[in-house]
C-alpha cells in the first residue's frame, strides 16, 4: 500500500526499473512496447519505497535475480530458467490475493483494496 502500481505494472517490472539508493528503494514503472506499453502517458512514474522492511525485501529479491546471472533488461519477477518470461499475471493475482486475506484474517479483502488504501491514505 505504500505506492500506486497496477498488478500488470507489477508483474513487467524489470530489474533495470528498481534502482537500490540509501535505505529506500526508486521504482520507475515505464512498462515497455514489447509488454503492452503503457495504459496512458501518466502511467510512466517513479515511485520511492522509504518503508525499510519493503526496501530491503525488493534489495533481497533484485540482489538475488542478479545472482541468477538474470540482465538488466530481465523481469524483476522472471522465471531464472526461462530468460524473458514473466511469472504468470492470474497466478501471482491469486496467491497475493491468498496471502492478503490470510494475514489480514479477512476474506473479503484483494488486490484492489490495496489501491483503496492508498488513494484514501493520499487525501487524508
Amino acid at each position: 500500500s505504500a505506492i500506486r502500481i497496477r498488478t500488470n505494472e507489477l508483474v513487467k517490472l524489470r530489474l533495470k526499473n528498481v534502482r537500490l539508493l540509501m535505505g529506500v528503494v526508486e521504482i520507475e514503472i515505464c512498462t515497455s512496447h514489447t509488454d503492452g506499453g503503457l495504459k496512458s502517458p501518466n502511467a510512466r512514474r517513479v515511485q520511492i519505497i522509504e518503508c525499510p522492511v519493503t526496501a530491503e525485501l525488493i534489495s533481497a529479491w533484485k540482489l538475488r535475480r542478479l545472482q541468477e546471472l538474470a540482465l538488466p533488461t530481465d523481469y524483476l519477477f522472471g522465471d531464472p530458467h526461462r530468460a524473458g518470461k514473466p511469472f504468470c499475471l492470474g497466478q501471482m493475482q491469486l496467491l497475493m490475493n491468498r496471502l492478503l486475506k490470510d494475514v489480514t484474517g479477512d476474506s473479503s479483502v484483494n488486490i484492489h483494496t490495496l489501491s483503496h488504501t492508498w488513494a484514501t491514505r493520499k487525501f487524508l
